[in-house]
């Protein structure tokens, strides 16, 4: 969201909230409506895994990101123990 890399924040931004707004048009998902909650790690892993302890905390199910490698292999560990299923977009460190 903010950063080197904020223009893809913000097309990540923008496709999230279309997906929901799709989804939620559509009925939802068993009958419930999403919700987007959107963190901003700044590509700093020490903050993505912050921002991971805010979304255990706030229930979050599942998560489309990190953008970048490092935070998302440091909040993964985060998402793991809580059992929420993380994807990423774009790292590709294996």
């Amino acid at each position: 969201m903010s950063g080197q890399y904020a223009s893809f924040g913000t097309q990540m931004r923008a496709g999230a909230e279309q997906a929901v707004a799709d989804i939620n048009a559509a009925g939802g998902i068993n009958g419930e409506t999403l919700v987007l909650e959107v963190g901003d790690d700044s590509c700093k892993a020490e903050q993505a895994v912050a921002i991971a302890n805010q979304m255990v905390g706030k229930g979050v199910v599942f998560v489309a990101g990190h953008f970048c490698a490092n935070p998302s292999i440091a909040a993964s560990a985060v998402y793991a123990d809580a059992g929420i299923v993380q994807i990423s977009p774009a790292t590709t460190d294996p």
